[in-house]
């Protein structure tokens, strides 16, 4: 029996919002925790992120082993809007699992066609491209995405739950791209008695890791949120 043939429809291509996150320490995780254990951390953060935010229509999903996507219909302020709070939410449902993570949000041209598992396109590639590059747990709003909220009057500059820095890049990649970047301040907008639970989640993690290299990837993010805290609106005076 022959198989349907791919064709290319271009109805599928279209300038979105995507968000790439590569799944630190997944080889631990699958050596030390049934399957089906596994499976059900992943998706019970992916679909906590869909549910809180009443967005299944708006913000789509596909992953495979260690590596999530999430994409958006368009590259409309509001499409942005509902990505990026659903990325904040996986990333720390995920950290409350003890799984760190780094990834990235980029904006631009994106081929998605659901039904046959093919994604392509030069968000994907940026989005892939920053998020392997940092040496931390975190996630950063890349170029693309920094200039498109600047074209529709949301200066990334504005956005509470973001800072600049320099992103902490693995060593071979320092001299190809201007670190300087937002970079997601983690957990800092449900804060508990004003103070950051993911700050104590990473402490808890590090408290457990002996390689030298990976515990700096895990000071680096502890040392970020702190100089970054924000005040919770309900604790304003």
């Amino acid at each position: 029996m022959s198989k349907e043939a791919i064709h290319f429809d271009p109805a599928f291509s279209q300038k979105r919002w995507v968000a790439y996150f590569d799944l630190l320490g997944t080889k631990n995780l699958t050596q030390t925790r049934h399957i089906v254990e596994v499976f059900t951390v992943y998706a019970h953060a992916i679909e906590r992120a869909s549910r809180e935010l009443h967005s299944r229509n708006v913000v789509c999903h596909t992953w495979f082993s260690d590596t999530f996507l999430m994409f958006s219909g368009n590259d409309s302020i509001s499409d942005f809007t509902y990505l990026e709070q659903a990325a904040r939410i996986f990333a720390v449902e995920l950290l409350h699992r003890n799984i760190p993570l780094r990834g990235a949000i980029s904006c631009g041209e994106f081929y998605s066609d659901s039904n046959r598992n093919i994604y392509f396109g030069e968000a994907l590639i940026e989005a892939y491209k920053y998020g392997e590059i940092q040496d931390w747990i975190g996630f950063v709003l890349c170029p693309s995405a920094v200039s498109r909220l600047s074209s529709l009057g949301f200066p990334a500059t504005e956005r509470r739950n973001y800072a600049f820095t320099d992103i902490p890049l693995k060593s071979k990649v320092k001299d190809q791209i201007d670190p300087y970047l937002p970079a997601c301040v983690l957990g800092d907008w449900f804060q508990i008695d004003g103070c950051n639970p993911c700050i104590d989640i990473l402490r808890d993690m590090k408290s457990a890791i002996t390689d030298e290299s990976i515990l700096r990837k895990y000071d680096r993010t502890i040392q970020f949120l702190e100089a970054h805290h924000r005040i919770s609106m309900d604790n304003q005076e």
